[in-house]
């Protein structure tokens, strides 16, 4: 099972949303999203670059574990739920406010 650090859930309803994207993706035989500790588990044959594109346009960041080695401040807002890019809930849209620098696309709505 491939393991993913997942960046800018903040809800039940974001985690359901990474979990259905990347379940769509052809190859992907099961998918696992943890809000918890920010992380995802897929199995399958898809490529990380699919995944990880998949995660993207639901609105949100994805890395491979051990890929933000060195790179603390990747870490802290993983852990922080921070750093993505449609807000779907009122924690969401507060994210947005205290990590304006982060990217943001035509998804994202003002509550």
């Amino acid at each position: 099972m491939e393991q993913y650090i997942v960046t800018g859930m903040s809800c039940a309803a974001c985690q359901a949303r990474v979990e259905k994207a990347v379940g769509q993706v052809p190859g992907v035989c099961s998918v696992s999203v943890s809000l918890l500790t920010n992380s995802m588990g897929v199995e399958g044959s898809a490529s990380q670059e699919e995944i990880i594109r998949a995660v993207e346009a639901a609105g949100y960041g994805a890395s491979p574990k051990g890929a933000s080695a060195g790179k603390p401040e990747a870490e802290y807002l993983a852990a922080q739920g921070a750093g993505g890019s449609r807000a779907s809930c009122i924690s969401c849209h507060a994210v947005h406010e205290l990590y304006p620098h982060e990217r943001s696309d035509s998804r994202f709505r003002e509550i």
